[in-house]
């Protein structure tokens, strides 16, 4: 899913939606499978944040760079928002071609 405009909000469950396949493990969540990907290029500077606070089942969240699908994670959380929810944020740069990936694994 492109993240086009900021801020940027998405309402999916992955406990029923993460249909990808081969995905790459999360350092910190390795029993947490395949999951929901979202893509985004920073737009300008600054600081990405993202959370899965709300949410009422385990989540995690993981953030790679460079080619797709590329195993290069820049970032992970497991339980970071508190109870078992997530929380990331990373410092960002508008670089050209730069893309960054956000995969939101199948919560347990």
């Amino acid at each position: 899913v492109p993240m086009d405009s900021f801020p940027f909000s998405f309402n999916q469950s992955t406990l029923t939606d993460a249909t990808s396949t081969g995905d790459p493990e999360l350092s910190c969540l390795p029993t947490f499978g395949n999951g929901v990907w979202f893509s985004f290029m920073a737009p300008t500077s600054g600081t990405f944040s993202v959370d899965t606070l709300g949410i009422d089942y385990d989540t995690g969240l993981g953030i790679y760079t460079g080619a797709c699908f590329s195993t290069d994670q820049f970032a992970c959380d497991d339980d970071g928002g508190g109870e078992l929810t997530s929380s990331l944020s990373i410092p960002v740069h508008p670089i050209q071609n730069s893309h960054h990936r956000l995969k939101v694994p199948s919560g347990r």
